[in-house]
């Protein structure tokens, strides 16, 4: 009987034992998997952020009025952006990429302001000008007139001829400064994308993208784009004389500017289009 007992005592305590060894074992299997799981890395967010949206609103403001409704966009944007990079679910060098590029279409939208202020205080000036002259020659040419006809007519014509010349020189200048002020503005702009596509090339080459995938195939052809597109600016920016006014200083060194560097970006963008491919 003792020894029925003392058989029964010691399967029980294996069986106890045997348990205690199983509870155990799957204690250490939960904290390693625990532990495990805490290594991961959280994904970070792909960022949404469209490059050209911004550029082609700038190109496309024609008024004051637009271009200053652009700018106020353009700084909304960049806001958006440090909210965004501020919650670290994105990565650090898209989001700053990003932010780089929207600082550079706030100066560039600040520009296109300014140039267009300048441009429609000038275009007032040139109205109000030619309003008060003609006033001016229509009450002088009926003083002569009544003194001597002849000699009226001689002096009106020479004048008109002269004033017409002026006239024309003056629409002429501001013509030439509009078209100069939009090749400028494109060629701040094409640099801003060209420097932005190729920080994002750079990333996602880190990420390990195909140089044969559709997306670096498709920014790969946008910076070929933009390159030719800045050595056309270039060339017209060459063949013309930066304006002269009230900022005629500043305005020549940004001709001095652009003519430098924007053959130096268009080379520097194919370049790295070869890069990349290599």
């Amino acid at each position: 009987m003792n020894t029925i007992e003392n058989s029964n005592m010691t399967n029980i305590a294996n069986t106890y034992m045997e348990r205690a060894k199983k509870k155990e074992e799957n204690s250490k299997t939960l904290a390693s998997r625990v532990q495990k799981s805490s290594k991961k890395k959280v994904k970070k967010k792909r960022l949404n952020y469209n490059h050209r949206e911004t550029s082609q609103q700038i190109l496309r403001a024609n008024k004051l009025s637009s271009a200053a409704n652009v700018l106020a966009h353009a700084r909304t944007k960049l806001g958006v952006l440090r909210r965004s990079q501020s919650t670290g679910q994105y990565d650090d060098r898209e989001i700053t990429n990003a932010i780089i590029h929207a600082r550079r279409m706030i100066q560039c939208a600040s520009k296109k302001v300014q140039n267009l202020r300048e441009e429609e205080i000038q275009k007032k000036k040139l109205e109000r000008k030619n309003g008060s002259e003609d006033m001016v020659r229509k009450i002088e040419t009926r003083h002569k007139i009544e003194r001597k006809e002849r000699q009226i007519k001689q002096e009106i014509a020479k004048q008109e001829a002269l004033e017409a010349i002026a006239e024309k020189k003056d629409w002429v200048e501001l013509a030439q400064k509009k078209k100069w002020n939009r090749n400028y503005e494109r060629g701040k702009v094409n640099e801003a994308d060209m420097k932005y596509i190729k920080g994002k090339l750079s990333i996602m080459k880190d990420e390990g993208y195909s140089d044969e995938s559709n997306e670096i195939l498709r920014l790969k052809a946008s910076l070929d784009e933009l390159s030719r597109e800045q050595a056309r600016v270039q060339a017209e920016q060459s063949a013309s004389t930066a304006p002269v006014d009230s900022s005629g200083a500043a305005d020549a060194s940004l001709s001095m500017e652009l003519s430098g560097t924007a053959t130096e970006q268009a080379a520097a963008a194919v370049g790295s289009v070869v890069d990349i491919a290599l």
